[in-house]
């Protein structure tokens, strides 16, 4: 059944580097991956009104499942049934009719109130006497809650599901205000598994000169497998800040999933398709990860303030020759938890320098830079009269090898104890779920030792540790997870590892030609050392 109908939504002075280091753009996490409340049939979205679409000057502030009576529901994620309603009889009542609220035990950052929210996720339109928990009982992911209908103001069996973030725990359905805190869920569900034609999501930004995003507009190009009820997806549309709310990290105005892997040309045009305000491009989708469209994130792993005397400075350059960039940078703990965030407007080839002076004392954390156009970036490292540099580059420059979610990422020299130096690495948790982290150490006889030092890092989450080794010596190293990571590798001296001599780049695996952007032969009395390891088998 077409569920298009009238419903009632909740609206809801760079200085020189010793070695320069890149940092490569992955897949970050758009909010936390959440399962899908609707497991039968993949649980297909209704590809025919999705998040921020308008019915009858109404807009939608969540997505729907468009399932049989009776189907059933499940939570999305662990957490605490705080409210629900299930006294509707089929076809009666109003608004989301009978529902389900619960509270999840992740928070998430809220642009809006400049803290860290609770995650609310409202389940609507369900059964009448179906809902299985009760108030204040913990729910874990995947738990049967309640049965799919029509209640409230609906004409077809559905699932309408909202995200909402607020910063107080003891919301209810009447007091969390669901018009206003909603979030896109297609950027928090996990991929559609639709049979061998896995699926990843494409989230963009479309702008005006001035780096303000632009509603209204319709992204015509991608193509995704049918949706619930038999609808067919068409266009994703864009969404403004005044009426509904972009992911609080990427800051974007749209975002989709379940789109099938392939390579599509995007196009913004108006919503009958006949109009082209804009070219994006081609643009490469794979399954089981994010694209990005107008969308430039970059990851820093090792961000300091007040940190034994360092502090940093991220230097964000805006590459684009016509239009200013929003750029939003987001500070975090070592434990993925935000601790504050800034947005600027950076003018067509011009440059700001983003720190946070007096945020906090003896912090160490990452952050991740969000733009709208392609950016340069370099951290600054500084303690009193020494320093450090490491350089970012945009989506842009990215090679191929570094955005597959698990690919291993290498690191041609380290040292333990070697000389009175050692390593340390730092290493950034950029997917959208926990994972173990393993590293391998190879001597210079090839032979191998495995361990696993960071086991279910968070997403958004970070460690740092000396490479593992059984004597002092030289060391390359791989580094892998079952999610993508950013790494940043520093020289300490071993006795003091406040004393930060260099920090280097690791490669990803894969080409067989390497740039490295900067060498030192007598500059300055320094030279540069080229470490290469055979990645071959």
């Amino acid at each position: 059944m077409n569920t298009k109908a009238a419903f009632i939504r909740r609206r809801w002075p760079i200085v020189v580097t010793l070695l320069t280091l890149l940092i490569v753009a992955l897949p970050i996490r758009a909010a936390v991956r959440v399962q899908r409340p609707i497991t039968y049939d993949g649980g297909r979205i209704n590809q025919e009104y999705l998040y921020g679409e308008e019915l009858q000057a109404s807009t939608h502030k969540g997505v729907d499942f468009s399932y049989g009576l009776g189907t059933s529901v499940y939570a999305v994620a662990d957490g605490t049934v705080v409210d629900l309603y299930e006294t509707s009889q089929n076809g009666q009542g109003t608004g989301f009719g009978n529902f389900v609220l619960i509270r999840h035990d992740r928070r998430h950052w809220d642009r809006i109130t400049q803290q860290n929210a609770y995650v609310y996720s409202i389940y609507a339109h369900l059964s009448y006497n179906s809902v299985g928990p009760s108030v204040g009982q913990f729910v874990s992911a995947g738990t049967w809650i309640a049965e799919v209908d029509n209640t409230g103001s609906s004409t077809g069996n559905h699932l309408h599901l909202q995200i909402c973030l607020h910063p107080q725990s003891d919301r209810t359905l009447s007091t969390l205000d669901s018009e206003n805190t909603s979030r896109n869920p297609e950027l928090w569900l996990q991929p559609f598994n639709y049979g061998s034609a896995n699926t990843g999501a494409v989230v963009g930004k479309i702008t005006d000169s001035n780096g303000n995003p632009i509603g209204d507009r319709y992204i015509w190009g991608l193509s995704k497998p049918p949706g619930s009820g038999g609808t067919n997806y068409s266009f994703s549309r864009t969404y403004a800040y005044t009426w509904t709310n972009p992911d609080d990290i990427l800051v974007e105005n749209w975002g989709t999933t379940d789109v099938l892997a392939g390579t599509y040309h995007l196009t913004v045009r108006n919503e009958s398709g006949s109009y082209i305000y804009e070219d994006l491009g081609w643009r490469t989708v794979r399954a089981g990860e994010t694209t990005y469209v107008g969308l430039y994130p970059v990851f820093l792993p090792d961000i300091m303030e007040n940190y034994y005397g360092w502090n940093s400075s991220i230097v964000v350059r805006n590459n684009s020759d016509s239009k200013t960039a929003q750029v939003n940078t987001t500070f975090f703990w070592e434990n993925g938890e935000v601790r504050t965030q800034k947005t600027d407007y950076i003018a067509p080839r011009g440059t700001v320098v983003v720190d946070f002076p007096g945020t906090c004392y003896y912090c160490r954390g990452s952050a991740i830079v969000a733009a709208s156009e392609d950016v340069a970036v370099v951290v600054e490292h500084t303690n009193g009269t020494r320093y450090n540099n490491y350089n970012g580059i945009s989506a842009t420059g990215l090679d191929p090898g570094w955005g597959q979610t698990g690919a291993a990422i290498y690191v041609p020299l380290t040292k333990y104890d070697f000389d009175g130096k050692s390593s340390r690495l730092y290493i950034l948790n950029t997917g959208p779920a926990a994972t173990d982290v393993t590293i391998t150490s190879y001597y210079s006889n090839g032979s191998q030792a495995d361990s696993t030092p960071c086991p279910n890092l968070a997403p958004a989450a970070r460690c740092d540790l000396r490479p593992p080794a059984p004597a002092a010596g030289r060391y390359a190293v791989r580094i892998s997870a079952g999610q993508p990571l950013a790494v940043v590798v520093a020289e300490e001296q071993h006795s003091d590892p406040n004393v930060i001599y260099k920090v280097q780049n690791p490669f990803a695996s894969g080409a067989t030609v390497g740039f490295a952007p900067q060498v030192k032969r007598q500059w300055q009395g320094e030279y540069s050392t080229l470490a290469v390891q055979n990645l071959g088998g």
